[in-house]
């Protein structure tokens, strides 16, 4: 075989190492992204992902089940925020970093917008929290079991706060607390991206209806009498704090069926709820449930026949 010698000799020495830099470039740039496009799978924010969680507040010496979904996404600074409980919060394909939007502040280095978590995080690392309000700490990165299967976890904390976020999960586990008072949640179930895992009913609160109600009000409990098992719906009728007690006979508050506001959140929306309440630990009698809000109060009675 005759080889064209020529042409190996004119090849140019300085083409061929630009070349390979923009090739190597684009290898170390490829596999960075692709890495961190991974950590985003850490907080899988998709319209129609559901997470319920059980929580506990022992200060009141409450606990439940509540629910947090992603119903909405608005697109805002050239970029898509998903609905996750009272915030609208994205994690950025690039960085992995988790903003949530705020518009007309946020961070000097992204406006509108303020940092939360960084998924990329590797432990030990930390986190500007708020614009560098506090920092928070990675002090895990070990597996987790999480229904059925071993999964990389990044726990961040700050004193007596912190969270826990699972690869293909999202939050798993969070708290917050004064050193006297805890509260706590942690998840139960989940459905992401249309698959099922876990415990997904609910006793806890949920929204029926969001079109706004021009007055506050609480039903009647249905069924009643019950056994052990009833809804009450009540209606809200603008933003506020809210609590749904219920009363023995005595007088005795014996559950709070709203879980209380945490850092952040600010209340229940306008539109019509209905919560559950599983009275099985409970003997047979007469109680009372109560709706309470700054501007709104009222009472109703229910019998529990066993």
């Amino acid at each position: 075989m005759n080889i064209n010698k020529s042409y190996l000799y004119h090849i140019n020495p300085t083409r061929v190492r630009i070349t390979a830099v923009i090739i190597t470039v684009f290898i170390i740039t490829s596999a960075l992204f692709g890495q961190q496009n991974q950590y985003s799978s850490y907080f899988p924010l998709k319209t129609g992902n559901v997470w319920v969680y059980s929580w506990y507040n022992t200060q009141w010496g409450q606990s439940g089940r509540l629910k947090k979904s992603i119903d909405t996404s608005i697109t805002a600074n050239g970029h898509i925020y998903y609905g996750y409980q009272s915030f609208f919060i994205r994690v950025d394909s690039i960085n992995a970093n988790v903003y949530m939007y705020s518009p007309g502040s946020g961070c000097q280095w992204s406006p509108n917008e303020k940092m939360s978590d960084s998924l990329f995080a590797h432990i030990f690392d930390t986190v500007k929290y708020n614009c560098g309000t506090y920092y928070i700490r990675c002090i895990d990165t070990n597996y987790r079991n999480l229904f059925g299967s071993s999964r990389r976890s990044k726990h961040f904390s700050q004193g007596y706060n912190g969270r826990i976020y699972t690869k293909d999960f999202g939050i798993i586990s969070s708290y917050s607390g004064t050193g006297t008072a805890f509260y706590s949640e942690t998840l139960i179930g989940c459905v992401i991206n249309g698959v099922v895992y876990g415990d997904t009913s609910l006793v806890g609160v949920n929204i029926i209806s969001s079109n706004i109600s021009e007055v506050f009000s609480l039903s009647q409990n249905y069924p009643n009498p019950f056994n052990p098992v009833t809804k009450i719906k009540f209606q809200i009728a603008k933003l506020t704090d809210a609590k749904l007690v219920i009363f023995d006979v005595l007088g005795r508050e014996i559950a709070n069926l709203i879980p209380p506001l945490r850092g952040g959140e600010v209340g229940l929306q306008t539109g019509t709820y209905e919560v559950e309440w599983d009275a099985a630990d409970y003997p047979s009698g007469v109680y009372f449930y109560k709706l309470i809000t700054p501007k709104f109060t009222e009472t109703k009675k229910m019998v529990l026949m066993k």
